[in-house]
């Protein structure tokens, strides 16, 4: 399924990049079988004074994500899953 996601929403980068405010790594380890889109920041987790800072720009981040993305993955095709319900009868 990952692999049938992924173009589909690449095909939106530009304006889920842009609707983010970052630019993301989109499937770094493209012989892999699981599909990632990457948002990365430096930090220094030994620092604990910074962990505050962290952790809002994480949720930031998580906030921003689940606005783009969520509408987009309801608008999914999956051809073969749609082949299937067709010859199951659903």
């Amino acid at each position: 399924m990952a692999s049938e996601a992924l173009p589909q929403l690449e095909a939106q980068k530009a304006e889920i990049e842009t609707e983010i405010g970052s630019s993301l790594k989109w499937n770094p380890n493209p012989n892999a079988i699981d599909k990632v889109i990457v948002l990365d920041r430096a930090a220094d987790l030994a620092d604990r004074t910074k962990w505050p800072e962290y952790f809002e720009w994480l949720c930031e981040q998580v906030s921003r994500f689940k606005k783009a993305f969520e509408p987009r993955i309801r608008q999914l095709k999956y051809p073969q899953l749609d082949e299937a319900s067709d010859s199951a009868g659903l």
